[in-house]
């Protein structure tokens, strides 16, 4: 026979009433509940011959600082906010950590409300695992003035199969393992370090403070700012507004196609790859530094504000010169020399070319 009970249970530790919480559900009648507190796990079942069973076990280490929502070990999407920061440990053998948890239910959403999830002090590192065929969605909050965070001695470690969607605003300053899928929407300041071998889709504003190591594929939408290194072996595809502080570096296997609005500040590098459909600001053609026999492909629209270009341009796009430019290369492009414009020609221009500015040819006009 199901036991009735009372609408609230309250648990004492060492004689402190530490938490209030109800039971059940809907049918007034006790199925199975647990609930956590900040010292235990208590789980409440129906016995034999109508005897209310429990268990206690401790509760030392993932939410040690409990936060408001459920852990449940079956299949539903669950939703957990954070009250305060939320304490990872791992204390010994019998402890569940985050990977555990969120293997135990086939989507888990943390919302950190402007806390944060940290490791405890003295845990040099720990790692939240989203296994195969999992979910993990964090957000971090839902306004500028209230931003979440996951401190760099975490490492977010998403299996192949496995899902991380982050939203909001966040600050990540954790070490990111991608073999499954990443979302990235809201305003994310990504300052660990991110290996990919996976997908990584980015849209809102997103700021790349760290470096990215990428085999896999990297899609950036929206405003972003890449202020960290890149070296990519994998395929990298920009829209929106793309500002380029770090170094890229594009290897053989990889390829880079630019679309939006594009503005280089350090150096584009290496023997992959690259495509330009948008509109690509250079202050110093210099930054242009790819060693492929192609150079660069531009279909769109290359801007150059100064310094020597020593890489080839291909394509049937447009290379405009606003400042002083020496050009050593190969241009297929029409150009187009602004009245601000000085275009010095050492290497061979195939396309048309208009002149508002100054050009001095030196080399070879086919």
């Amino acid at each position: 026979m199901p036991i009735t009970y009372e609408n609230t249970i309250t648990v004492i530790t060492n004689g402190i009433s530490e938490d209030a919480f109800s039971v059940g559900g809907d049918t007034g009648y006790i199925e199975v509940v647990s609930v956590a507190t900040n010292d235990f796990m208590y789980k409440f079942e129906e016995g034999e011959n109508g005897r209310l069973n429990y268990s206690v076990t401790a509760n030392n280490c993932t939410f040690k600082d409990f936060i408001e929502g459920t852990m449940a070990e079956d299949n539903d999407p669950k939703t957990l906010s954070l009250t305060k920061d939320m304490v990872y440990e791992d204390k010994d053998d019998n402890c569940a950590d985050s990977g555990e948890v969120t293997q135990s239910n086939s989507e888990l959403t943390v919302n950190l409300n402007g806390n944060t999830l940290k490791a405890a002090d003295g845990v040099s590192n720990m790692t939240l695992a989203v296994a195969n065929e999992k979910t993990l969605n964090i957000n971090g909050g839902s306004s500028a003035g209230i931003k979440g965070k996951v401190d760099d001695k975490m490492t977010l470690d998403i299996a192949e199969g496995g899902a991380l969607n982050i939203d909001g605003n966040i600050e990540l300053d954790s070490m990111i393992k991608n073999a499954g899928d990443i979302s990235v929407s809201g305003t994310a300041d990504i300052d660990g370090n991110i290996t990919n071998d996976g997908t990584v889709i980015t849209s809102g504003t997103t700021d790349f403070n760290g470096d990215v190591v990428s085999d896999g594929i990297i899609s950036i939408s929206g405003m972003t700012n890449i202020d960290g290194n890149i070296v990519n072996d994998g395929t990298i595809s920009t829209s929106g507004t793309t500002n380029i502080n770090g170094n890229i570096t594009n290897n053989s296997d990889g390829e880079i196609t630019f679309a939006g609005t594009i503005n280089v500040n350090n150096s584009l590098t290496g023997d992959g790859s690259y495509i330009n459909n948008g509109t690509m600001n250079v202050s110093d053609a210099g930054k242009l530094a790819m060693t492929s026999d192609d150079g660069l492909t531009n279909t769109g629209d290359l801007n150059l504000g100064g310094g020597t270009l020593n890489v080839d341009v291909a394509g049937s796009g447009n290379l405009n010169v606003n400042g002083a430019v020496t050009s050593n290369s190969d241009i297929e492009n029409k150009v187009a020399i602004t009245d601000a414009g000085t275009l010095t020609n050492n290497g061979n221009i195939t396309g048309d070319i208009t002149n508002d500015g100054t050009f001095v040819n030196n080399g070879q006009l086919d």
